[in-house]
């Protein structure tokens, strides 16, 4: 309950409702919702209940705290705006606490794939081990990414069946070196011959 705590600089007396006295252990800072956080407040263990004290707490936080059958509100005194809430049981008004809600975002497994650059299912099992009894992946771009094709056809069906039916050809250059003052020249090869 308390967000920090430290001893006492000089020792404090409380009166409790039946007369008797009690010392209180240490002073500190209890959080008793994310915009409701109190300062200055004593911890006493054999204290049965935990005690908020009205004329503190206003002056403290600048707010309003207003009754009503059965509950009542802690507003900020500008806004309005509500920063805590209880309900009275047994005459006493408990205050509601909110417990801390920590959020998690749920992935699916085929974007935590996608996000890690597409790791095997065996490697993605390694870093999430949650997924141990994931059986696929089922990634299309891993399928498309483990299809081989050759680029040229290693043999051709085609073969020419007369001479300048087919030629290839080829030019090369600009050369250093001039020959009989040229620097580029010209290949041309019939596939028939």
């Amino acid at each position: 309950m308390f967000s920090s705590m430290s001893p006492l600089k000089s020792p404090h007396l409380i009166t409790l409702a039946d007369g008797s006295r009690i010392t209180p252990k240490g002073i500190g800072q209890v959080s008793l919702s994310p915009s409701l956080n109190l300062n200055s407040v004593l911890f006493i263990p054999n204290c049965p209940f935990n005690l908020i004290s009205l004329s503190q707490l206003t002056k403290s936080l600048n707010c309003l705290v207003t009754f009503s059958a059965g509950s009542f509100v802690i507003q900020e005194r500008g806004t309005s705006r509500k920063i805590g809430a209880g309900h009275e049981s047994g005459g006493l008004y408990y205050f509601e606490m909110q417990p801390p809600v920590s959020c998690v975002a749920v992935l699916s497994p085929k974007l935590l794939h996608d996000r890690l650059g597409h790791p095997s299912l065996s490697k993605l099992k390694l870093l999430v081990p949650s997924l141990q009894k994931l059986a696929e992946l089922g990634c299309e771009s891993c399928q498309l990414g483990k299809h081989v094709r050759s680029s040229f056809p290693k043999q051709t069906d085609k073969r020419c069946n007369s001479i300048f039916t087919t030629i290839h050809s080829d030019i090369w250059g600009p050369s250093r070196v001039t020959s009989f003052g040229f620097r580029y020249f010209v290949t041309f090869i019939d596939e028939f011959s």
